[in-house]
C-alpha cells in the first residue's frame, strides 16, 4: 500500500516541510523505496517539498475517478440530448483507466518537487518521477532521441516540445486495444484495409516512417492586433504549428492526396534553400474573408531535419524547418532570461508571459469559467513558466522557473496548461473566426456519427463486390425515401457495427437526407447531409463555377449548421450563411447529374 502525503491547508502555503531524516522511514514502507529514489535525484531538501508515493499494482485513482465522472456527466446529459450518446462508448470511457494501467501510465511510483529562490521574484523547482525501467509507458514513449525545439518559432507564446516516439503511441495503443476489446481492434484494422484497399494508403507504413520527435506552438503577434467579438481589447494575431518526426516524404504525399480527395485545391510550393518541400492549401474567398488574420494552412517536409510540420501560415513552417530563417525560441533574448540556469537540452514547455496575458482577457470576458481559473489569471502581469525535462535511469527529471513559489501551485498550473485546457484556451482564441468551418459539439459529433455509416457502406461494397453482388450504395428510382434505404440496410446487416443512431442522429429519429445514384461520382460529391438542407435534383443539374459562388443560404430551414458527409467519407459542418454550391460541391460538379436523386426522410423516423 503506498503513502500519500497529499497537499497541506493553505496556510502552510501547500507545501510540505520534508525533513530529509524521515525519507528512509517512509521509504521502508515501499516495496521498491520510490522515495529513497526521489530524494537522491532531488539533492539536499532545505526548501519547501512536496512528495507523493503510489501504490504500483492498481490504476491511479484520481484518474479512475476522473473519467468514471465524465462518463456519468454524459449519461446523466443525453437524457435531455436528443442524440443519445452511445453506450459502448460511455463504457469504453469507464474502461480507459484499466488501459493506462495495463500500458504502465499509472505505474509512477512516486514524485517529489523541490523549491528555491532564484532572485528576481523567480523560484527555481526540480522535480523527479521514479518509474523504473520495464514500465511500457517509461519504456516506449520516453524515447532518448532529443527533442526539435529548435524547430519552434521565436514568437511562440504556449509550446511544447518532446522526445516521444510516435511509433511507440501508435504500439502501445494496439496492445491496450487487443487486451481490452479485441472486436474493436479488428473493426479498427479492417477500417484501415478499407483505406487501403480505397484511396491506396497504407497508414501502417506511415507510422513505420515516423521517427521520435514531437513539437507544437502557438504563436502571436502583437503588431497585427484583431478585434474578436465578445471581448473588448484587441488580442494579437493567432497562429500555430505541429511537427512530427518523419523518414520520408511519404506522410507529406499522403496529405497531398487526401486533401485533393476531398476537393481541396492544393498548391505545391519551390524547394527550400535546405530541400524542404510542400503545399499550401487556400481557402474558399467567401471563407477566407470572414477570417480576421491570416490562414494558408501549409504542409510541409524536410529532407534534412526529417521532420513533418503543419502550420497555419508559410511563414510558420519554413521557420520552423529552415535554419536560416526567423529565429527559434531557444534564441529569444526573454526566452534565454526566463530560462537562465535550465539545462540546455531535454523535452521543453512554455508559457510565456504574453499567452498569460490574452488567457487572462479571454477570461475576463467569457461566461462559464470556472472560479478557479479565474483566480490562477486574476494578475498575470509577471506569471510566466518554463520547464526542461530528461530521462534518467529511474525516472525523468525535471527542472523550471517561475514566479510561484509552491510547488503545489506550479502542479496546479501545469494541470491547467500542460494539456486539455491549454489547447482548448488556444482554441478560443481560433473559434470566434473559424466558426465557417467548425461548429458546436453536437453538429460535429452528429458528423462523425454520418463519416461511421459511409465508411461501413464503403466496407460493405468491398465484402459484396468480392462476392459478385450489387453495390450498397442507392440506386435512382429504387427507393421512396432515405429512411426506406437505411432501414434497408439495417435489416439485411449491411453496416457491419453501425447502429440505428447513427443512421438517425436527428430529433424524432429522422434520417439523414442522401443522394442515390451516386456510384460513378467522385470522393469528393456528398452523400449524406442534414435535413434542414432542402435539395432537389434541380440543384444538381446546375452548372457549378468557383469564381461565381451561388448563395444557398435560403435553402437551410432553421439556424443550424448544416452537416454533411461526402462520398469518400469526408465530413463538414458549415455555417447557414456561409452555404454556397461552391462549398456544398468542393467546386467539382456532378460528373453524371441525371443518374442522381435526393432521397429524403420520412417525418416519422424509421
Amino acid at each position: 500500500m503506498g503513502y500519500k502525503l497529499r497537499r497541506t491547508p493553505l496556510a502552510m502555503k501547500n507545501t510540505i516541510r520534508f525533513l530529509f531524516a524521515l525519507a528512509p522511514a517512509l521509504a521502508a514502507a515501499q516495496d521498491a523505496a520510490p522515495l529513497a529514489e526521489v530524494t537522491q535525484q532531488l539533492g539536499p531538501l532545505d526548501g519547501a517539498v512536496y512528495f507523493e508515493a503510489g501504490a504500483v499494482d492498481r490504476p491511479g485513482d484520481g484518474v479512475a475517478r476522473w473519467f468514471t465522472r465524465l462518463a456519468d456527466l454524459l449519461e446523466t446529459a443525453a437524457a435531455d440530448d436528443p442524440l443519445p450518446v452511445d453506450p459502448d462508448f460511455l463504457e469504453a470511457l469507464r474502461k480507459i483507466p484499466l488501459l493506462l494501467d495495463f500500458a504502465g501510465a499509472n505505474s509512477v511510483r512516486a514524485f517529489g518537487r523541490v523549491v528555491r529562490p532564484d532572485g528576481d521574484g523567480a523560484f527555481r523547482h526540480r522535480s523527479f518521477w521514479a518509474g523504473g525501467e520495464g514500465n511500457r509507458a517509461w519504456d516506449l514513449l520516453a524515447a532518448e532521441a532529443p527533442a526539435p525545439a529548435d524547430c519552434i518559432p521565436a514568437s511562440a507564446i504556449l509550446a511544447f516540445a518532446s522526445s516521444a516516439d510516435p511509433r511507440a503511441l501508435w504500439e502501445l495503443a494496439r496492445e491496450a486495444l487487443a487486451e481490452a476489446d479485441p472486436d474493436t481492434l479488428a473493426s479498427f484494422d479492417k477500417a484501415l484495409a478499407a483505406v487501403r484497399a480505397g484511396m491506396g494508403i497504407d497508414v501502417t507504413n506511415l507510422v513505420a516512417n515516423l521517427r521520435p520527435g514531437v513539437f507544437w506552438a502557438a504563436t502571436a503577434d502583437p503588431a497585427k492586433p484583431v478585434e474578436f467579438d465578445g471581448i473588448g481589447v484587441p488580442l494579437p494575431s493567432p497562429g500555430f504549428v505541429y511537427g512530427v518526426g518523419c523518414e520520408t516524404r511519404d506522410l507529406l504525399a499522403t496529405a497531398a492526396t487526401l486533401m485533393s480527395g476531398m476537393g481541396f485545391r492544393i498548391q505545391f510550393e519551390e524547394k527550400g534553400p535546405d530541400g524542404s518541400e510542400g503545399f499550401v492549401v487556400p481557402l474558399p474567398d467567401e471563407a477566407a474573408d470572414e477570417l480576421p488574420f491570416e490562414f494558408l494552412a501549409t504542409v510541409r517536409w524536410s529532407p534534412a531535419k526529417k521532420m513533418v510540420v503543419f502550420a497555419s501560415t508559410p511563414a510558420l513552417a519554413c521557420n520552423a524547418l529552415e535554419d536560416v530563417a526567423a529565429p527559434k525560441l531557444v534564441d529569444s533574448p526573454a526566452f534565454k532570461e526566463l530560462a537562465a540556469g535550465l539545462p540546455a537540452d531535454g523535452s521543453l514547455r512554455w508559457v510565456s508571459p504574453e499567452f498569460v496575458k490574452l488567457a487572462a482577457t479571454v477570461f475576463a470576458n467569457s461566461d462559464g469559467v470556472p472560479d478557479g481559473f479565474r483566480a490562477l489569471f486574476s494578475d498575470p502581469a509577471d506569471f510566466w513558466y518554463v520547464a526542461r525535462s530528461r530521462r534518467l535511469p529511474g525516472g525523468l527529471l525535471s527542472e523550471s522557473r517561475s514566479p510561484l513559489p509552491s510547488p503545489a501551485n506550479v502542479r496546479a498550473m501545469q494541470e491547467s496548461l500542460g494539456g486539455v485546457a491549454a489547447v482548448g484556451v488556444v482554441a478560443g482564441l481560433f473559434v470566434p473566426a473559424v466558426q465557417s468551418t467548425t461548429s458546436s459539439a453536437k453538429a460535429v459529433r452528429t458528423g462523425n456519427a454520418g463519416r461511421n455509416v459511409v465508411q461501413a457502406i464503403l466496407m460493405a461494397n468491398m465484402d459484396r463486390e468480392a462476392a459478385g453482388k450489387s453495390s450498397a450504395w442507392p440506386t435512382k428510382g429504387k427507393w421512396d425515401s432515405s429512411s426506406a434505404y437505411f432501414a434497408r440496410l439495417l435489416d439485411r446487416r449491411l453496416l457491419d457495427g453501425i447502429s440505428a443512431a447513427e443512421v438517425t442522429p436527428f430529433y424524432g429519429g429522422v434520417a439523414w437526407c442522401c443522394l442515390a445514384g451516386i456510384e460513378g461520382e467522385s470522393a469528393t460529391m456528398p452523400f449524406l447531409w442534414s435535413p434542414n438542407l432542402e435539395l432537389d435534383e434541380n440543384d444538381f443539374a446546375r452548372p457549378v463555377d468557383p469564381a461565381r459562388p451561388v448563395d444557398w443560404s435560403g435553402k437551410v430551414s432553421d439556424d443550424e449548421p448544416v452537416v454533411l458527409v461526402r462520398k469518400g467519407g469526408a465530413m463538414q459542418v458549415i455555417k447557414p450563411n456561409l452555404l454556397t454550391d461552391v462549398a456544398f460541391f468542393c467546386g467539382q460538379p456532378p460528373l453524371h447529374p441525371e443518374n442522381l436523386e435526393v432521397l429524403s426522410p420520412e417525418p416519422g423516423g424509421l
